[in-house]
């Protein structure tokens, strides 16, 4: 009875790692497939290669032209815009792009740009980051992911810690001055405003070739 026991063990946990794998192989042959398929041309501009990767989906639309304003911030190494070229290259595209952000990332953008770079440098494998998509971030430290692209390209995301460090500095004297007096109703000298970029004509044109069924995308110069 014992062997009989032991024995229906091992063959379920034997199933069990088979399923794992065969799970594995079918993701990591979904990103396989997607490789260099959104159909982009080296002439294409940087709408058309967010409109293309994104294939508009609303989410994969807002990490990319979130990566397009930040590249300069945070890898001011990179060769904007063909640093974005990555994403179809690796296969990851659509949706998948959306999962990176918000479940291996957890809406951090500079994650973003350092997994993407992590890959091109060959510090993490393609298997690992697919996996790690597919499993909301599962197997994948991006903390340590970061350091180690920074080992390879020391200004990546210095300009965003900088800008930090300044901030808190900034807060912290604010915090020490006494308390203005209060200005008039709508009088709005006294408050800041965030200098948000302007991506209505990526949207636009993403909506506009949606309503108009177009296969093609209009090719524009730079």
């Amino acid at each position: 009875m014992f062997k009989r026991t032991k024995l229906f063990s091992l063959a379920t946990a034997l199933l069990l790692t088979v399923t794992q794998s065969l799970l594995a192989d079918s993701a990591y042959s979904e990103f396989e497939k997607a490789k260099n398929s959104a159909g982009l041309d080296m002439t294409d501009t940087v709408r058309d290669f967010v409109l293309k990767m994104s294939g508009l989906n609303p989410g994969a639309l807002s990490v990319l032209v979130e990566f397009a304003n930040t590249s300069a911030e945070i890898d001011p190494d990179a060769m904007f815009p063909f640093n974005m070229l990555g994403f179809d290259s690796y296969g990851i595209l659509n949706s998948k792009i959306w999962m990176l952000y918000k479940d291996v990332c957890k809406q951090d953008i500079t994650c973003v740009h350092a997994v993407m770079r992590s890959l091109q440098l060959g510090i993490e494998k393609e298997e690992k980051v697919y996996h790690a998509i597919e499993n909301r971030g599962e197997g994948l430290d991006t903390a340590a992911l970061l350091v180690a692209v920074q080992g390879y390209l020391p200004k990546f995301g210095q300009q965003k810690a900088t800008a930090a460090v300044v901030m808190d500095t900034v807060n912290e004297a604010d915090e020490e001055k006494p308390e203005a007096p209060q200005t008039a109703a709508g009088d709005s000298s006294s408050s800041g405003a965030w200098v948000i970029p302007v991506t209505i004509g990526v949207i636009g044109a993403a909506y506009a070739w949606h309503v108009n069924g177009n296969q093609q995308f209009p090719i524009q110069n730079q």
